[in-house]
């Protein structure tokens, strides 16, 4: 998500309550820290400092996780509104890609 998203976050993923736009499955808005805080495996603890993370729960959060999307993509002139916002899973932004809408 870049800088410029930011500030309609949090009023996109209540337009669209929290669902992909395309899909309408439910997404996943925690970041991954939050999410996988618990996989740490700390050097002061007797971890060798890097993330475990069972591979399933790692490729939900990726096909999960929310993405604010440009509806018609900055590339073809698209702006940074409201208007011009949505919300979508990972999977979906990822298949749309920066094609027009429709």
């Amino acid at each position: 998500m870049g800088s410029a998203t930011k500030p309609y976050r949090q009023r996109i993923i209540a337009k669209f309550h929290g669902r992909c736009a395309l899909c309408e499955k439910q997404v996943i808005e925690e970041d991954f820290a939050t999410r996988f805080a618990n996989y740490a495996l700390p050097e002061a603890e007797g971890g060798l400092g890097y993330w475990y993370i069972p591979s399933e729960e790692l490729k939900l959060f990726q096909r999960r996780r929310g993405v604010l999307d440009h509806i018609l993509p900055r590339s073809r002139g698209g702006r940074t509104t409201l208007d011009n916002l949505q919300l979508l899973c990972a999977a979906c932004n990822s298949a749309k890609g920066s094609k027009m809408p429709g």
